[in-house]
């Protein structure tokens, strides 16, 4: 059905002196037609927002859910291949190796209050993470876990060192301002080589680091990382300006608790 267009006031005005025409009644009536269509969409678009607001809200998930959610975000990613016979059976596990971790990780995640002596300096919701141990701890699998959670306010993306460094030798300083905005996380730092571009070399993740410390003191942007190495390590291997700023930028975890894993608290 065509819309009827609404003709002026002063149109109407005339037509009601000249009532009785052919002409004047078509105006009149033009117009109450045209009143009478915005008066039904102004109706309906009010049971419209009627509706919206009296629709539930999605319901929040309890801690128990979110806790089933992360169990089962856990087992499938670390779940061996179709070919392996340990394919179907596979449950991931949190036990004394990683709980205390997991947990920490939970409430950073979630925005509770961080348990003490978890992390080896002072946590808080503010800095990023930088998860240290052994490798296949599982460090890297808890910050792809903790990416398809999508938590609210603190998600982030994940891209490996070798990665960086490789954006860098085909992009240049190009490549190192792509990762300057939102929330980053680093994996496997401090496993890179250096950087090439045109002759020039460079130690990216060490540039990187330095630039994302800043873009954390003016905008509050969260840095996170995991890495095989420990404190003097990471000292020896970007220096120690980049050392010095790491418990301004990090809550610094160790995964790991058997005696056969090393143990970088002791360095403090």
């Amino acid at each position: 059905m065509a819309k009827t267009i609404k003709p002026r006031y002063t149109q109407v005005q005339l037509a009601a002196r000249l009532a009785g025409t052919e002409k004047a009644d078509k105006i009149i009536n033009d117009y109450k037609e045209a009143v009478l269509e915005e008066q039904k969409a102004i109706n309906k678009r009010w049971r419209e927002l009627r509706e919206q607001k009296q629709a539930p809200k999605p319901r929040k998930m309890t801690v128990k859910e979110v806790k089933q959610k992360f169990i089962d975000l856990a087992t499938e990613l670390t779940r061996p291949p179709v070919h392996h016979p340990k394919h179907l059976p596979h449950q991931f596990v949190i036990d004394k190796e990683n709980k205390k971790v997991i947990d920490f990780m939970f409430q950073y995640f979630g925005y509770l209050k961080l348990p003490a002596k978890v992390a080896i300096n002072n946590p808080a919701h503010s800095k990023g993470v930088l998860l240290a141990g052994n490798y296949g701890s599982g460090k890297s699998v808890l910050f792809e876990i903790h990416r398809k959670m999508n938590w609210k306010d603190n998600k982030f993306r994940i891209v490996s060192a070798h990665e960086i460094v490789a954006k860098y030798d085909n992009e240049g300083e190009k490549g190192i301002q792509s990762f300057m905005t939102g929330n980053l996380c680093i994996d496997d730092l401090g496993t890179e080589e250096q950087g090439r571009y045109y002759g020039k070399q460079e130690d990216v993740l060490r540039r990187i680091l330095e630039l994302r410390y800043i873009l954390f003191k003016r905008e509050g942007k969260k840095t996170h990382a995991t890495t095989n190495l420990d404190l003097p390590e990471l000292k020896e291997r970007y220096g120690a300006r980049i050392a010095s700023r790491l418990n301004e930028m990090f809550n610094i975890l160790y995964l790991g608790a058997t005696a056969e894993s090393r143990d970088f608290r002791d360095n403090l």
